[in-house]
């Protein structure tokens, strides 16, 4: 579950569209082509099932060669998930506990606009 959020919500619009964040450069007037999107989308697939430990099966019967190879990403994207979820506590990281807010002589002063107010609670 952790694979499939990380990878398809963080990884995976940046390998499907490059361009769209800043991961490629292009000149004015120039930009991907079909056919390498296309591949960026085969790439993505195949990650997307290493993430989620799914093989090929039924109508993708042509890549079941690929079965064994996503087995075998699957454990070293495990090891990735593993790390990105070993994090410290907040009290921890940031060096606060349950008596800090009440310590706070300067409170703290949030600008935010009516359309962010409106954008955070949709």
């Amino acid at each position: 579950i952790v694979g499939n959020l990380i990878y398809y919500r963080y990884m995976n619009p940046a390998i499907v569209a490059p361009d769209g964040f800043d991961v490629v450069e292009f000149g004015a007037g120039s930009a991907l082509l079909p056919g390498q999107r296309r591949t960026l989308g085969s790439i993505a697939r195949i990650l997307q099932h290493s993430a989620a430990l799914k093989h090929f099966q039924g109508d993708s019967a042509h890549l079941h060669a690929l079965n064994e190879y996503i087995t075998h990403t699957h454990n070293r994207f495990r090891k990735f998930l593993r790390a990105v979820c070993d994090v410290p506590e907040p009290e921890e990281r940031f060096n606060i506990d349950e008596y800090s807010e009440t310590l706070i002589l300067n409170r703290p002063v949030i600008y935010i606009s009516i359309s962010e107010l409106i954008n955070t609670h949709r």
